[in-house]
């Protein structure tokens, strides 16, 4: 529960506290035995109210966890960038070790980029860099809405200066874990197929 949720908790039980004293007190109006009237009447209404809010407390605990923390949505967040040198913890190089990482709430204070659904964005450099010929990059982390509008898959296309890029949206838990770059596909496309089909960029 937050701390609206304790605070209201806490006022209904010193209210129910408050009627039970207020009716103790003018017990002499209300009957002609007070303490008959305490001990039969007012004892278990005292009784029952505080166990109301102990369930009230339950309920509320309950319908967080299950509806409003349901909601929100849980994303691995990462950055190549963030990466010290000979490190891969994104999985730019290898695959991501998602056991190693722990998918955050993108509605809480751990997620770098509050959203609704998760989001990876890929990018290999052209030819002629490192010992595989490509530099890559990968972030992975929580978004809300992409420049081409919530598409559940991969969009993907070159730069202009030969980069390619790659963006995929999910929602679901930890969705945002693969990395699906097709180095096979990409080395097959010429040059000439490449700007038939449009898939240069000005990103």
């Amino acid at each position: 529960m937050n701390v609206g949720q304790q605070v209201g908790l806490v006022f209904f039980r010193y209210l129910f506290l408050f009627i039970g004293i207020f009716t103790s007190l003018n017990a002499n109006r209300l009957c002609s035995k007070p303490y008959d009237f305490i001990l039969r009447y007012l004892l278990p209404v005292i009784l029952l109210l505080f166990l109301l809010s102990w369930i009230i407390e339950k309920d509320i605990i309950y319908f967080q966890s299950r509806y409003i923390e349901g909601f929100a949505i849980k994303c691995y967040q990462c950055s190549t960038e963030k990466d010290g040198k000979g490190v891969d913890n994104c999985g730019a190089y290898k695959a991501f070790n998602y056991s190693q990482h722990i998918a955050v709430d993108c509605m809480g204070e751990e997620a770098v980029t509050p959203g609704t659904f998760c989001f990876k964005s890929i990018q290999q450099g052209p030819r002629g860099f490192i010992w595989d010929g490509r530099w890559r990059s990968v972030i992975r982390r929580c978004a809300q809405v992409s420049e081409r509008g919530i598409s559940w898959s991969c969009d993907w296309g070159y730069h202009e200066n030969g980069v390619y890029w790659e963006e995929c949206y999910c929602a679901e838990d930890g969705c945002n874990r693969s990395i699906n770059i097709p180095p096979i596909f990409i080395m097959q496309l010429d040059s000439s197929k490449i700007f038939e089909k449009g898939y240069i960029t000005k990103k």
